[in-house]
């Protein structure tokens, strides 16, 4: 199972970018010729993950979601569904997609019917 920050899911999407190329920054002034870039380090942009949970009812829905949104600002460990490890990521934003109840609850972490997919930002912190 994959989790962020705890929060075990039964599915994670996306891609896991550490920092591991040169990035530069644009220096160019208005008015002058040319172009400059100074070298900035490495680093990892922002990148956009989907996780998908099951849960029993809309009220623990709600409060998974809120759960989610106490890490937004903090550094966490992602596990992947790879058994990857990533240390000290941190959570820009998560955003809740529309809950999904079925009908029938077979398997997930929860046996529940209720499907919670939440689209979070994140970003390594560390360069590999």
């Amino acid at each position: 199972m994959a989790s962020i920050g705890g929060k075990t899911v039964l599915r994670m999407r996306g891609n896991f970018e550490p920092g591991t190329g040169e990035t530069v920054q644009d220096i160019s002034r208005a008015g002058v010729a040319g172009t400059g870039f100074r070298k900035a380090g490495k680093r990892a942009s922002p990148t956009q993950i989907t996780t998908l949970v099951d849960l029993a009812t809309s009220a623990a829905a709600k409060a998974e979601v809120e759960a989610y949104k106490e890490l937004q600002g903090t550094l966490v460990t992602v596990v992947t569904e790879g058994q990857g490890t990533y240390t000290n990521v941190m959570v820009h934003r998560v955003n809740a997609l529309p809950v999904r109840q079925v009908l029938s609850a077979v398997g997930g972490i929860n046996a529940g019917s209720h499907l919670l997919r939440c689209q979070w930002v994140i970003q390594m912190t560390e360069t590999s």
